[in-house]
């Protein structure tokens, strides 16, 4: 008997750190009003072209201690320094539009993409590092993860800004170049192949969250 509740004590202390560390995180939600902005640039030979989508789904999920003072605190936080912290996003393709379609682009593009199979583009990033910062607002930040565009995967790292907003509130900034060829994407053309896009897109985006616990 006294073995047994020895066994149950080592066995709830062993359980602590992972209840804690739970108890810990705190989630930022994807806001549902059109704060947020994502952009893709490319070209063709015919002209460069953009499409703009507003709607970004998702998280962010990180350590109570890292929002509430360590992640914008550069005594209480060494430079790079890994960020405890998971994000996740998701970005409808058919939210996706082009100003002026008068090409059929925004079609193009959704049959390039596979909509109707795939219909989110999205990146799960799991492992930050925080660069060199000397702002209270805003922080540089290394990630790395997986981005599935078109039901293809691909590691990637990513630097992005992240901006305390306010209290509850936190904004996502960055960029990065890809190639649609590494998504085994075909490349959308018009009027008989005539007119071709290149391979190469530049991804924008401003993603606002806010702490829903």
């Amino acid at each position: 008997m006294k073995r047994d509740m020895i066994y149950l004590i080592v066995f709830s202390i062993g359980l602590l750190p992972q209840t804690l560390q739970a108890a810990d995180m705190i989630r930022f939600q994807a806001v549902t009003d059109s704060s947020s902005r994502i952009q893709i640039d490319g070209t063709s030979t015919l002209h460069d072209w953009t499409v703009i989508s507003q709607v970004a789904g998702g998280y962010i999920e990180m350590a109570a201690y890292v929002w509430d003072g360590a992640l914008f605190n550069e005594t209480s936080m060494s430079d790079t320094a890994v960020v405890p912290a998971t994000v996740h996003v998701e970005i409808p393709v058919l939210s996706l539009q082009h100003d002026e379609d008068n090409d059929g682009l925004e079609e193009r593009m959704y049959k390039a993409l596979k909509s109707k199979e795939h219909p989110a583009i999205t990146y799960h990033l799991t492992i930050g590092r925080r660069l060199p910062s000397t702002s209270m607002e805003k922080v540089r930040v290394v990630g790395s993860g997986n981005l599935t565009i078109a039901g293809f995967s691909r590691y990637i790292d990513l630097t992005i800004d992240l901006i305390r907003m306010s209290d509850k509130r936190l904004k996502v900034v960055g960029e990065t170049s890809l190639k649609m060829t590494d998504y085994n994407i075909k490349k959308p053309k018009a009027m008989l192949g005539m007119i071709r896009t290149g391979d190469e897109v530049t991804i924008r985006f401003e993603w606002v969250t806010e702490r829903s616990k």
